[in-house]
């Protein structure tokens, strides 16, 4: 409880129920197939987002936003734009109270987030809405519908989104499962696992590809941080050293004493290429790294939309 009273004193909030509210009837859910009012621990956004690469021109859409914790800490993490959804009027009037008291401790944000009182299907979504996050606040069948709205909004405006959702798990074989509340696996017809396997995958023969493009014979983990954050997929030069490390693995990189060439590509272009196949096997020789994170992220397949950089 300390590190959480800490952090909502931090923010000028308060979102821990009790202290929040007193009356806990009023947290309540509105309507039948809500659920019981929750927040995400502190401890457990900071891991999440941590992994996580935002900029002030992302706008995070918090469905049953509550009190507004996730929305208050990534605005003063990443100065994010924010939008917070609740369907509660009273939990809702608090969440103001908090967003008075948050921006008068961080300037200039109050234009930078928005919070409106409506259902969760109700919400339009924006053109620059780009991460959307939920912690079980509603059925599978609300947040089917929220998903359709989400999926037709990157229909009319293409962009790259993320789905931040409760829980993810990685099982014996150390492959990420998805874990959802909502029962996702029966309202559409794909696995969320096998989804992000795929990226995976392609991510890894996008670094291959870059590294077989790159003629200068050496690389680091600036460069491709950089280009593969410009091919659509953020990724910091931290967040970008395991695949580094399977390119050691693979024999593809050997590390040098040489802080400016960090990493010699000691492996060919032609078996750097053959390599790749193992990740994508339907990979040419003639596709570029650019190309392969265009189809992953703007391409329709098997008649699916994909929205990269997400599920």
């Amino acid at each position: 409880m300390g590190s959480e009273k800490s952090f909502d004193s931090f923010l000028g909030i308060e979102t821990i129920a009790e202290t929040a509210f007193g009356d806990m009837d009023v947290c309540l859910p509105v309507n039948e197939e809500d659920n019981n009012y929750e927040v995400t621990y502190y401890n457990d956004l900071v891991t999440m987002f941590d992994e996580i690469s935002m900029e002030p021109e992302d706008t995070l859409v918090d469905f049953g936003c509550g009190l507004g914790r996730v929305l208050f800490y990534c605005n003063s993490r990443h100065y994010c734009r924010t939008v917070g959804i609740e369907n509660n009027a009273r939990v809702y009037d608090r969440l103001l109270t908090n967003a008075a008291s948050y921006q008068s401790k961080f300037l200039d944000q109050e234009e930078r987030m928005q919070f409106l009182n409506v259902e969760a299907e109700a919400y339009e979504i924006g053109d620059e809405d780009n991460y959307f996050y939920f912690f079980n606040p509603f059925s599978s069948a609300t947040f089917k519908k929220v998903l359709d709205n989400i999926i037709a909004s990157v229909r009319r405006q293409p962009r790259d989104i993320e789905l931040l959702i409760e829980k993810i798990v990685v099982n014996e074989d150390g492959m990420p499962e998805i874990t959802l509340k909502y029962g996702l696996s029966n309202l559409i017809s794909y696995s969320p696992a096998d989804e992000m396997n795929r990226r995976e995958n392609t991510i890894i023969a996008v670094v291959m590809k870059l590294i077989a493009e790159d003629e200068r014979g050496y690389t680091s983990a600036k460069y491709l941080s950089e280009h593969i954050t410009d091919l659509g997929f953020k990724k910091t030069k931290q967040s970008i050293l395991p695949y580094i490390e399977l390119m050691k693995g693979l024999g593809i990189l050997e590390p040098t004493d040489n802080p400016l060439k960090p990493y010699n590509i000691v492996k060919s272009k032609e078996a750097i290429e053959q390599l790749a196949k193992d990740y994508l096997p339907d990979l040419t020789a003639e596709i570029t790294a650019k190309q392969i994170s265009d189809d992953y992220l703007h391409g329709i397949s098997d008649n699916r939309w994909y929205a990269g950089n997400g599920i």
